[in-house]
């Protein structure tokens, strides 16, 4: 059955504007489209996986060593060429477009399917929803299809000696540069989750 969604009984607005009951009850099962979206995505991490972990012998590292990131970012291109990076962004920013059940049925495949920690995560799951609402245009051209693709990798620059995680107590300070088209931003962090691996902050 669908997970969450609204409450049985619940009238809920339809494309058109409507309320659409069942009787009183909602359907909350998948529809077939989604249910083949599910049989697609589990067979694709199926044999993906497997040829993944092939080429690594059978051998995988933690992302947070040198080797071992490198064989998370060679997962991480699959998935970005079958469409599967960011699934629910739109197809001309590096995503599937995919619906938000779709998605969250990819998330239920992934994890049923073992698949690995995301090294990708920080730019796509907490930057990139930020670039989305304000970003310009441009910005969100350039900055989110290299995203999802693992051409640039993202590490969050929140933590400082004196605030560790609480982003009130930040003492970093962005300031404009007018000739360089862009901010400056200087602070002191003391950790980077994969900061050695990756090639742009966000702070």
């Amino acid at each position: 059955p669908r997970p969450g969604g609204w409450p049985c009984g619940a009238q809920v607005p339809g494309s058109d504007g409507a309320s659409d009951t069942l009787g009183g009850r909602m359907d909350l099962t998948w529809s077939a489209d989604e249910e083949r979206f599910r049989a697609e995505v589990r067979t694709w991490l199926e044999t993906e996986l497997a040829a993944w972990r092939s080429r690594h012998d059978d051998r995988i590292l933690s992302g947070d060593t040198t080797e071992g990131f490198a064989q998370h970012l060679d997962w991480e291109r699959s998935l970005f060429d079958a469409g599967y990076a960011a699934v629910s962004w739109p197809t001309e920013v590096g995503g599937r477009g995919a619906s938000r059940w779709e998605w969250l049925i990819f998330e239920e495949e992934y994890y049923r399917a073992g698949g690995p920690q995301r090294v990708t995560q920080n730019g796509i799951f907490l930057l990139a929803p930020t670039v989305f609402e304000f970003g310009t245009p441009e910005q969100q051209a350039h900055i989110l299809p290299r995203m999802a693709a693992g051409d640039d990798l993202w590490c969050q620059g929140w933590s400082e000696p004196n605030a560790g995680s609480d982003l009130a107590s930040l003492s970093s300070r962005a300031t404009r540069d007018d000739a360089r088209g862009g901010w400056v931003l200087n602070g002191q962090k003391t950790w980077t989750t994969r900061g050695a691996f990756c090639t742009h902050l966000f702070g």
